[in-house]
């Protein structure tokens, strides 16, 4: 057993850490602009005076609703190779000839799992900009209206940075639940397969439940954590900036 400073030095030569560290970061990068653009569309949805409309935002909740144990759980048996839902219906409709192995397969597993993420916490974060978007003033686009301004243009300039205070802060929050997210990558693959969706998270888990191995793995996790500390430090030197401004 490693002590000490010994862990990191053990760590920062480690391959297989290096690829951890990427996953991590792509994971991470990813999560959040899949949660901005799908929880932003929504939320337009849900505002704007549209049939079904109601219908639209019990569809946008109901994701969150669920337990995410039990969510995992249903989209596993959705994308398993075997029995799967989504292959039955690929293949049924001649999108595929062959089965897809969604979460066995290490060229599209991380993407299953990002597309369970994203469905996972879309939900809430588009309820706090549908907040957001009836919290501007109507007098804002009555204004813009009046001076000539299209649908684009309003959305540019007046929807877009009423938005972007509670933009910014949801941004950092879904970063930072990207790097330490265990339970929906643990429930659909556990890490595999071949490691391609093993994250800094995930990795403690196996270094200190499974191979015991307590010192590594807290050095694992220290990592994780100066990931999430940098994270934030961005966001606020960004926001200091924004205000000089």
């Amino acid at each position: 057993a490693h002590i000490g400073s010994a862990n990191y030095i053990r760590l920062l030569k480690s391959p297989d850490f290096a690829r951890i560290v990427r996953t991590t970061l792509v994971y991470t990068f990813v999560s959040v602009v899949g949660w901005i653009v799908v929880s932003m569309v929504t939320a337009l949805l849900s505002n704007v005076q549209i049939p079904g409309r109601t219908i639209i935002r019990v569809i946008t909740t109901l994701p969150w609703a669920i337990p995410e144990v039990a969510s995992c759980l249903i989209w596993s048996w959705i994308l398993n190779y075997d029995f799967g839902v989504l292959n039955y219906l690929l293949q049924s409709k001649g999108l595929i000839k062959e089965a897809v192995g969604w979460l066995i397969d290490p060229a599209v597993a991380l993407s299953s799992v990002l597309l369970v993420t994203i469905w996972q916490i879309f939900p809430l974060s588009s309820m706090v900009l549908l907040a957001g978007l009836q919290g501007i003033p109507s007098e804002l686009y009555e204004a813009a209206r009046i001076d000539g301004g299209n649908s684009l243009q309003i959305f540019r300039y007046v929807t877009l940075p009423s938005l972007k205070p509670i933009a910014n802060l949801l941004i950092l929050l879904t970063a930072i639940w990207s790097i330490r997210r265990f339970t929906v990558i643990w429930v659909l693959t556990r890490g595999g397969p071949a490691m391609a969706t093993e994250t800094i998270v995930i990795n403690v888990y196996h270094n200190a439940f499974r191979n015991f191995d307590m010192g590594y793995a807290c050095a694992v996790g220290v990592v994780g954590l100066i990931l999430s500390l940098i994270l934030t430090a961005i966001y606020f030197m960004f926001q200091a900036k924004t205000e000089a401004y």
